[in-house]
């Protein structure tokens, strides 16, 4: 929904209300800021316009000004790498309302500002744009964030175990072991599986149905709690197997 079409009392229709300040010239209704200052439901606002809140309910200050200084993220002793990007400036000034979750550090001079923000259990604010940044790892602070503040259910930590890049180029000893530990764990997991192996410099290519070992320990992998799922079929387009990629 745009924020252009928001009116009065809208925030009772949601359960968490999220506000993703992308364009700095978009203008705020006065209905949302109000509704926001004076309720009790959870929202998540990310980067622009924190400024028209209630800072002294919050417990945290966002100026107008903007940086691009900052190169990363702290987040529970892990460092993310920051593109460079527009972060807005934010100052604690109530830390009894306002929790800082997440750090924005400046590598040259070491300057630190918060990066996001959990004020009073039901408003958190993220400083940058997350989901605009190309690397990997960099949202991880932030869907943590999103976690610790709105996930209200019991704790139930799990994983995915995955066997990655199997190929006819891979050792059938090495899978036979793996086999049998995870099936004496009674643990479950994935197989990514690539048919055909390719290496041009060595003009080597090696398919799976010429290889019946490897085939049968796939299948009894895959009795052991293995699920089979197709990695790519040469997992290249004009360089090794697993290294290069498919398209």
């Amino acid at each position: 929904e745009l924020v252009s079409e928001y009116e009065e009392g809208n925030i009772n229709d949601f359960d968490v209300l999220m506000y993703i300040g992308e364009n700095f010239q978009a203008k705020i209704p006065r209905a949302l800021i109000n509704d926001v200052n004076n309720t009790d439901r959870e929202i998540l606002w990310i980067n622009y316009y924190p400024w028209e809140l209630d800072s002294r309910k919050l417990g945290f200050e966002v100026s107008g000004a903007h940086s691009f200084n900052f190169d990363r993220i702290s987040y529970r002793g892990y460092d993310f790498k920051l593109n460079p990007t527009d972060t807005s400036l934010v100052e604690v000034i109530d830390s009894e309302k306002a929790k800082v979750l997440a750090w924005l550090i400046d590598n040259e001079s070491e300057k630190s500002i918060p990066a996001i923000v959990n004020a009073n259990d039901n408003f958190l604010y993220v400083s940058y744009l997350p989901l605009a940044i190309p690397y990997l790892d960099e949202p991880i602070p932030f869907f943590n964030a999103l976690h610790e503040t709105f996930g209200h259910h019991t704790e139930n930590s799990t994983a995915l175990l995955r066997l990655e890049d199997i190929s006819p180029a891979t050792e059938d000893s090495n899978l036979a072991r793996i086999n049998q530990f995870l099936k004496e764990k009674s643990v479950p997991y994935h197989i990514g599986v690539i048919p055909v192996y390719v290496n041009p410099m060595e003009d080597l290519k090696m398919n799976i149905s010429d290889d019946p070992v490897l085939i049968k320990t796939l299948k009894r992998m895959q009795s052991n709690n293995a699920k089979l799922v197709l990695h790519g079929y040469t997992h290249q387009y004009d360089g090794k197997t697993g290294v290069d990629y498919e398209f």
